[in-house]
């Protein structure tokens, strides 16, 4: 006869055993929580930091201009004479901010986003584990050691931990979290075969998420899944990744077809890779990479059919590190991905290690041998978290730098640097926002004054120095903070010249150009570009060129330089901050006074023949127009890419004016009375760009657009390519098919309780016969 006690103990037996995972996850998040300040994440200050304190400007793009008319992308006039934003870089993460701020704060909002990726890590790796049914208690170990990764301290800026994901690349945290959760769930989905159910929407979904928060790790994503056909070798499993892969790629279509069709008009990037033992093994990281080796001979031995695709998946990564070409992908943003299988393989090591422990728990406490060694796990994940702690608390008295810096005589940008040497004074210092700072007063002030000014692109000398406010591209907020001061009827909303997202820019190239001439230290951050020297008259030239109106200096060489120029105009003063007025900038929309000259090359070599063009002042009154084979432009001379150097001078005599030029978020329209006669834009080049009432717009140097008026009333307008129409029509496509499927499920749903209810009417007549 049964016990009828005997489901209670089974029950309490269970519920014994997931104590000491809910303790290991307790000891995981509290670790967390402790140096993610909750009284930081929750305060209504504006994230600063990196990177991260100058995303505000694309969010307010997003909610503001875009999302407003059923927009993702589109252009951005507020940095490098206008951009096309979200086009190059990834919405999702921006998207969910704005989904969180209908309901909460938007700083808040902001936040909670940016750490979402690093507080979802160790879940994902447990379900990773859990997923590839790895044997309890390792899924336990995996989510501990995540920790430990998301605290590795080697690396700031790759991606994947928790240093660079204050560093602003919390798109790629929460990337690089969520393509472990889909490498897992497509283990299950593939395993079940060629089931289009729930689960394949959810990997649909997942791999859309992927796409839209980082390229990069989708595109290791895609070397990576293939490794789940070493054990699932069926024909079914292939179709299902292939069904998966074709849906996920026809929702995120809208956003990756133009992202590779337009890709030449970003400002490309030629990074070299490191290919050093050094790079890839540092030394504080060798007793992990020691462990993981272990941990690989061990799995080696057990021989389990779920570590398979992860022996393949380290090895993948590994190869894609050497693999990659010098170019626009760099190898250490892949990195990141073969630390963290180290990491994971360092967890199974440890779960042999642990073994002789468990033992003794075992026999001393009279508990399960599967109970014990879950104990074990509890402990190493408390020893863990106590070392995280500590190794991430160590300098947080340096903080005080930041109060006493001005006490000591010491420069207040060598302080906040200071201030900012472990996650945990990182967090401090980002979290606590703008607002935080000792210099947040003088730095609202400066941005009042700018949007009180009339209207004109702001052009910032680099340096470190501007990091006191936060971050040092803290002024690439100018158009955030002076539009909420329009907002408030306190002025206009006004651009700058510089963004965070410089590879989006094909213009940006240009612009550093004029950083390099007008900053004692510029960032020259376009690689692939030859920069020159500091030449602070040849920088407000180019100033002029490029319609900027005004001039933010930094150190006392090249403001004093500046103030010996008769074209710029003392403004304003604060501190060692100088903003001077540029006399004679060109306006946005300018009647060329000479011909310009036509320039056919493949669009490849575009920017490095403007780049010599740009380089000499007495050329850039002739302009260089890309001759394409478009209509209009065969009346110009041509040139070639050795030429540029000297055009050849045509004045065009034209007593024509531009008069009513109007510029909003993605319009521009002027009134002319140069009919007929090359007319230079200076708003950035993008395919995108359509005109009426004039012929164009064709690409014109240094990246503008130039339009021949065929009437008096000009309208440029941002609208559609068909790259977007193609892809928009595929997302359409791919949710049909979702919504196909589920609608189905639920059919089949609602009718299986019909199907027992009959079943049980039948057996009932039958026993009543």
């Amino acid at each position: 006869m049964r016990d009828p006690n005997s489901g209670n103990r089974a029950s309490g037996k269970r519920v014994w055993d997931w104590i000491p995972t809910l303790v290991a996850f307790l000891a995981i998040y509290t670790v967390l929580f402790i140096l993610y300040r909750p009284n930081l994440l929750f305060s209504l200050t504006t994230t600063a930091g990196g990177d991260t304190g100058a995303y505000h400007y694309p969010m307010q793009v997003l909610m503001k201009d875009l999302l407003p008319h059923f927009k993702v992308t589109g252009w951005a006039p507020g940095w490098y004479a206008g951009m096309p934003m979200f086009t190059f870089y990834f919405p999702f993460a921006f998207l969910l901010i704005a989904v969180l701020h209908w309901i909460i704060p938007y700083q808040i909002a902001f936040k909670i986003v940016t750490v979402l990726g690093v507080f979802a890590l160790p879940v994902v790796a447990y379900f990773f584990a859990r997923f590839f049914r790895i044997r309890r208690p390792y899924p336990t170990l995996a989510a501990v050691f995540a920790l430990g990764f998301l605290f590795m301290l080697t690396y700031s800026i790759y991606g994947g931990n928790v240093l660079s994901t204050l560093a602003g690349e919390f798109s790629y945290m929460l990337s690089f979290s969520c393509s472990f959760l889909f490498l897992g769930t497509m283990y299950k989905g593939m395993e079940r075969g060629s089931r289009f159910d729930r689960l394949f929407v959810v990997n649909c979904l997942l791999l859309l998420l992927i796409v839209l928060s980082h390229i990069v790790t989708t595109f290791v994503l895609a070397f990576l899944v293939w490794g789940l056909l070493l054990v699932h070798r069926q024909r079914r499993a292939l179709l299902y990744l292939a069904g998966v892969g074709a849906v996920g790629f026809a929702l995120s279509a809208f956003w990756s077809i133009p992202f590779l069709v337009d890709l030449q008009w970003s400002a490309k990037m030629v990074w070299p890779q490191l290919h050093s033992l050094h790079d890839l093994l540092p030394a504080a990281f060798l007793p992990v990479a020691g462990l993981g080796l272990i941990g690989m001979a061990y799995a080696a031995v057990k021989k389990g059919a779920g570590l398979v695709p992860l022996m393949w998946m380290t090895f993948v990564s590994l190869v894609l590190i050497y693999a990659l070409p010098n170019g626009r992908l760099w190898n250490a943003r892949v990195m990141p991905f073969f630390w963290f299988f180290l990491f994971i393989w360092a967890a199974y090591a440890v779960l042999w290690l642990i073994g002789p422990f468990s033992r003794v728990f075992h026999s001393l406490f009279r508990v399960s041998a599967a109970t014990a060694a879950r104990i074990c796990v509890s402990v190493v994940a408390v020893l863990l978290g106590l070392v995280v702690i500590l190794t991430s608390q160590t300098t947080v008295v340096r903080l005080e730098l930041q109060a006493v810096g001005g006490a000591l005589g010491m420069d207040r940008g060598v302080a906040s640097k200071l201030a900012a040497e472990t996650p945990a004074a990182v967090i401090e210092w980002d979290y606590s926002g703008f607002e935080g700072k000792l210099t947040y007063e003088e730095y609202r002030q400066m941005n009042d004054f700018i949007a009180s000014l009339p209207p004109g692109r702001v052009m910032v000398e680099h340096s470190q120095r501007i990091e006191e406010f936060g971050t040092d591209r803290a002024f690439e907020l100018i158009p955030y903070w002076t539009e909420l001061d329009a907002n408030q009827g306190n002025g206009v909303a006004q651009p700058t010249m510089e963004g965070t997202l410089m590879e989006s820019s094909f213009t940006a190239p240009f612009h550093f150009v004029n950083q390099a001439e007008l900053s004692k230290e510029p960032s020259d951050a376009i690689i692939g570009v030859k920069y020159p020297s500091l030449n602070v008259s040849q920088g407000l030239t180019h100033l002029q060129l490029m319609n900027i109106a005004y001039l933010l200096t930094v150190t006392p060489d090249v403001a004093s330089q500046v103030k010996a120029d008769k074209r710029a105009t003392l403004l304003g003063t604060w501190g060692n901050y100088d903003l001077f007025g540029i006399a004679d900038a060109t306006g946005y929309v300018q009647v060329m006074q000479n011909e310009p000259v036509r320039l056919s090359v493949a669009q490849g070599q575009w920017r490095d023949t403007a780049l010599k063009w740009y380089e000499n002042p007495s050329d850039l009154t002739t302009a260089l127009v890309w001759d394409q084979g478009q209509r209009g432009l065969e009346r110009f001379k041509s040139v070639s890419a050795d030429e540029v150097t000297d055009p050849p001078v045509t004045p065009i005599h034209t007593s024509g004016t531009v008069t009513d030029v109007q510029l909003t978020d993605d319009t521009l329209t002027f009134d002319t009375t140069a009919i007929g006669v090359p007319h230079w834009i200076k708003v950035s080049y993008f395919p995108n760009w359509h005109v009426k009432g004039a012929e164009g717009p064709y690409l014109v140097s240094p990246s503008f657009m130039m339009v021949i008026p065929t009437q008096g009333h000009v309208i440029l307008y941002f609208g559609r390519t068909m790259a977007n129409s193609v892809g928009q029509g595929l997302e359409a496509l791919g949710w049909l098919v979702l919504v196909g499927i589920s609608g189905w499920r639920v059919v089949l749903w609602r009718r299986k309780p019909s199907r027992k209810s009959d079943l049980s009417t039948d057996r009932s007549e039958k026993m009543s016969e």
